[in-house]
């Protein structure tokens, strides 16, 4: 979740969600299809629920 947004090394362009530490939210961004980092997630609630700090 600390990760930045990385778009990897590919040319797909697959809607995934990144969690953003600077605003605690998840980013809506076009994954590559290869490489990249974990911060990478199918929904913004998967996004959320993992990412985001429970208080």
């Amino acid at each position: 979740c600390s990760n930045p947004i990385n778009v990897g090394c590919c040319t797909d362009k697959i809607a995934k969600y990144a969690f953003v530490i600077d605003t605690k939210q998840c980013q809506l961004f076009y994954y590559s299809g290869c490489g990249g980092n974990g911060n990478r997630f199918d929904t913004v609630q998967e996004c959320l629920d993992f990412c985001r700090p429970k208080s």
